[in-house]
């Protein structure tokens, strides 16, 4: 790729900046040129002899790590694609998108970049998600330039899309705005294209994946319901008769109760339910629900281990069957339900239905 002028005059006023330590922003729509910008600036940063790392925020086209997490690594050796950066840490988002998800993956995004600073980082380039339009997207990038505080934003532009949050970010002294042109040879991809590239991504994470149990008594489940309340037993065989199916699992969430049955129920009086069980809020998830569902895997530091697919939750032996890629010693402690359901070769299901109350 023909690195553009203005992109080189960039990279070198970033290079010769005498501040200490440097993080670098990179804001721009899909398919302008941000991850070749951010491996061109890190592939120099790193031949200066300048200890350099990268965040990889684009959860749904990561280079990194795996889609739905936010990636970061150290540029050890020139590169020409960030997919060259070795993976040394990683928050589970558990979306290929950030709508709906702007919380994690602004707090993502934070914990990563304070990660390689931990590890004594000089400069950090982090390139963020394509989401920039409408008000979720200038909601989502001001947040992460509040939280980042960027000693370097560059903006890359196909015209002036984003040009409101350059006024905004301009005047602020503790960084220094580039408004950069968008690369001639960044090529627009399509929909199909870019979930072909997901799938082949999740197919290569699980091509080793082994069978993982996991007992309840020993994990914390995050990000779902399921497991946070007071069970419900004796209530399960009279639920089981008004609903037309067995209820595999009840508990009861402070103003609200979360039913799990064998199958979607064909008798679903939800009123006398809520009649019966004294709440106006239930939420009824056939147990298939949660079968390809994508978690994350941390450990006892709350630190990200694996990706794992979810085979089904044994309700009955109190276990949650998992796909894992091996992990060796390392035992997961907390399990953080994704919004994806996928199969082991890569394709995507949908998105889970999951924790709907009514």
């Amino acid at each position: 790729m023909q690195i553009p002028e203005d992109w080189q005059q960039a990279a070198d006023e970033i290079i010769a900046s005498s501040q200490r330590r440097r993080v670098i922003m990179v804001v721009g729509a899909p398919d302008v040129g941000k991850s070749s910008f951010c491996a061109y600036l890190a592939s120099r940063l790193q031949e200066t002899g300048v200890r350099t790392g990268v965040v990889d925020a684009d959860i749904g086209q990561a280079s990194i790590g795996p889609p739905t997490v936010i990636g970061a690594g150290f540029v050890t050796q020139p590169i020409g694609d960030l997919s060259q950066v070795g993976l040394a840490a990683g928050y589970f988002v558990g979306s290929i998108t950030p709508t709906h998800h702007l919380l994690p993956c602004v707090v993502g995004t934070r914990k990563m970049t304070e990660r390689l600073l931990a590890l004594q980082a000089v400069a950090v380039v982090v390139d963020t998600t394509g989401l920039v339009l409408g008000d979720m997207g200038r909601e989502l990038k001001q947040r992460e330039f509040e939280l980042l505080t960027p000693t370097h934003t560059v903006v890359i532009q196909k015209g002036q899309e984003i040009a409101h949050l350059v006024k905004q970010w301009r005047p602020v002294r503790w960084t220094r705005v580039f408004e950069l042109r968008a690369a001639s040879a960044a090529r627009q991809r399509s929909r199909e294209e870019r979930r072909q590239y997901r799938m082949e991504r999740f197919r290569e994470y699980f091509l080793n994946a082994r069978e993982l149990t996991v007992s309840l008594d020993d994990v914390v489940l995050s990000n779902t319901w399921l497991y946070q309340g007071r069970r419900l037993s004796e209530e399960c065989a009279w639920l089981a008769d008004l609903l037309g199916c067995p209820v595999l699992h009840g508990e009861r969430l402070g103003d609200r109760v979360l039913l799990v049955t064998a199958e979607p129920p064909y008798r679903s009086d939800v009123a006398l339910v809520r009649q019966m069980l004294g709440t106006e809020i239930v939420s009824i998830l056939p147990a298939g629900r949660f079968s390809h569902l994508l978690v994350g895997l941390l450990d006892d530091g709350d630190e990200w281990l694996s990706l794992g697919l979810i085979r089904y939750v044994d309700f009955e032996g109190q276990q949650l069957r998992l796909l894992a890629p091996p992990l060796h010693s390392r035992r997961p402690c907390k399990v953080v339900f994704g919004s994806l359901r996928v199969r082991p070769d890569g394709s995507e299901i949908g998105w889970a239905d999951l924790d709907t109350f009514s």
